[in-house]
């Protein structure tokens, strides 16, 4: 397995509860937490901040690149459009629950690992 594929450790200690809000709204919304990553990534008193807004850009870069080479498939006529009609509501699914487990860990405190996004953010 490669490394890019690899969950990093978790940051140690808890998770500051000033920071949840801000960590689950990242989790929802890539661009916030790109910005959060972009402004606190050289302040080591946000590390669970850091850490879980680079997790969230992350699996954002993964969505995005799944999206485009699903999109080239469903372009094709007669089987890209049949795959284009079943996978993408499956796609979409899959989404909404992963960024509903985040939400879910980040609340309870702990840092949350996206199965299968491409660590590219290191």
């Amino acid at each position: 397995m490669s490394d890019a594929f690899s969950p990093p450790p978790s940051p140690p200690g808890s998770a500051p509860e000033d920071d949840k809000i801000l960590v689950i709204v990242g989790h929802i919304f890539a661009i916030v937490a790109l910005i959060l990553w972009l402004v606190h990534k050289d302040n080591p008193e946000k590390a669970y901040l850091v850490d879980q807004a680079k997790e969230s850009v992350n699996f954002a870069i993964t969505i995005i690149l799944i999206s485009i080479v699903m999109s080239i498939i469903g372009a094709v006529p007669i089987l890209g459009w049949i795959f284009a009609i079943f996978a993408f509501p499956l796609f979409a699914l899959a989404i909404f629950v992963l960024i509903v487990m985040a939400v879910i860990s980040v609340t309870k405190g702990n840092a949350h690992r996206y199965p299968f996004a491409l660590r590219l953010i290191k």
